[in-house]
């Protein structure tokens, strides 16, 4: 199934499109179905293929942004009071570790920005806490190898992003 197969799916419920991340040939699109339940899908980056989704809790987070060219680390909250995310910025610029959480207080992914483009290591976590997936970024570019897990710590995919 594709990308656009899932969208026209989903277009009657006018579900919210909570955006996503990438990596290792692969990417994540995240849609909020409704004030507690999250569509979790990854997607190969080659024609849009569905491989892998998640039905998920998500409680709804609440966005604020943060004051023009604030520096410091800000933070966002779900309804229920845990962190949604934590975001390191330098003059109204990510910079540092970008961390996104889920409404249970885990980490669901961490990635590392050089003023505004990704940068350094992206790590990206399953509810349990497992990992789902590593690699690097440089200069907002995948590097080197990426590695997409299954839950149970087997490798799902590899990427060599060094040619």
């Amino acid at each position: 199934m594709t990308k656009t197969n899932i969208l026209e799916l989903l277009a009657p419920y006018k579900v919210a499109d909570r955006g996503g991340f990438g990596g290792g040939g692969t990417y994540n699109a995240m849609y909020q179905l409704d004030d507690a339940w999250m569509l979790n899908c990854w997607y190969h980056y080659d024609g849009d293929i569905l491989f892998d989704w998640e039905l998920s809790p998500q409680l709804r987070a609440v966005w604020v942004a943060p004051p023009t060219n604030f520096t410091g680390t800000w933070t966002t909250y779900f309804a229920n009071g845990q962190k949604s995310h934590e975001i390191h910025y330098d003059a109204g610029k990510y910079h540092g570790d970008f961390t996104a959480f889920n409404p249970e207080g885990k980490k669901s992914h961490v990635q590392h920005y050089d003023h505004y483009i990704m940068s350094g290591e992206a790590i990206g976590f399953y509810p349990s806490g497992r990992m789902r997936y590593r690699g690097t970024h440089n200069v907002g570019k995948q590097v080197g190898t990426w590695i997409w897990y299954n839950e149970d710590g087997s490798t799902n995919s590899v990427k060599d992003h060094s040619k």
